[in-house]
C-alpha cells in the first residue's frame, strides 16, 4: 500500500488527528496528466506537493541546450524546487509528470501556518530534507564509484518506478551516461 502524506510526516514527528485535519484542510488534490508540468523553469514557485500516484522528474537545460534530468520523484515523496520555494526566486528547473499523477499541493502560506500551529513541524521539515539529501548523496556516491553496469543496477534498486516508466534518455542523463551506453547495458542484462 502506498504511503500517505500523514505516514511520511509521522515518521519524523508525532502527528495527532487534529494535526492531520489541520494539514488536510490546506492540501489541494490535483491531477497532472502525463507531459504536464507542476513547475517550469523561469516561473516563481510558492508551492510544494506530495506524490500520491504516478512518476515525476525534475530537469533543466544547460547553456548549450542539453537537457539534464536531476531527480525522479516516486510515490510517497514531496517535491518542489526548494531553492526557488525558499528564496522566492525564479525556478531553474522544471518538474514534469512522466505518468498521470495524483498530487496533493500545499502553498507557502499554508506551510507557514503549519509551522506556527503544529508542534515540531520545523523538526519534520529539517528531518525530511536532511534524509532526502543523505539518500541523494549516498546514491550519487554509489554511482560515481561504480562502473556503468553497477551504476545502472543501483538505479534499478533505488528508482524502480523510473526504471520501468522513464524514457531511456532521461535515465541516461540522470546517471551521467550516454543513451548508447545505457542501451548497451540494458541489452547485456
Amino acid at each position: 500500500m502506498p504511503e500517505t502524506i500523514y505516514s511520511v510526516i509521522a515518521r519524523h514527528i508525532p502527528l495527532s488527528s487534529s494535526a492531520q485535519e489541520f494539514i488536510g484542510a490546506r492540501l489541494v488534490p490535483k491531477t497532472l496528466h502525463k507531459g504536464a508540468h507542476f513547475l517550469r523553469a523561469g516561473e516563481f514557485n510558492n508551492k510544494m506537493a506530495f506524490l500520491e500516484s504516478g512518476l515525476l522528474r525534475s530537469y533543466y537545460f544547460d547553456e548549450e541546450g542539453r537537457e539534464h534530468t536531476t531527480r525522479f520523484v516516486e510515490v510517497g515523496g514531496f517535491f518542489t524546487d526548494l531553492d526557488s520555494f525558499q528564496q522566492g526566486s525564479k525556478s531553474e528547473r522544471s518538474i514534469e509528470a512522466l505518468l498521470d499523477c495524483q498530487i496533493l499541493v500545499i502553498d507557502k502560506r499554508s506551510i507557514q501556518e503549519c509551522q506556527h500551529e503544529i508542534e515540531s513541524w520545523d523538526t519534520f521539515e529539517k528531518d525530511y530534507i536532511s534524509n532526502q539529501l543523505m539518500k541523494k548523496i549516498h546514491f550519487q556516491r554509489q554511482v560515481a564509484q561504480s562502473n556503468s553496469q553497477k551504476a545502472y543496477e543501483t538505479f534499478l534498486a533505488s528508482y524502480p518506478g523510473a526504471a520501468r516508466y522513464a524514457p531511456r534518455y532521461q535515465i541516461a542523463s540522470f546517471l551521467g551516461l550516454s543513451p548508447f551506453s545505457l542501451s548497451r547495458i540494458k541489452i547485456a542484462n
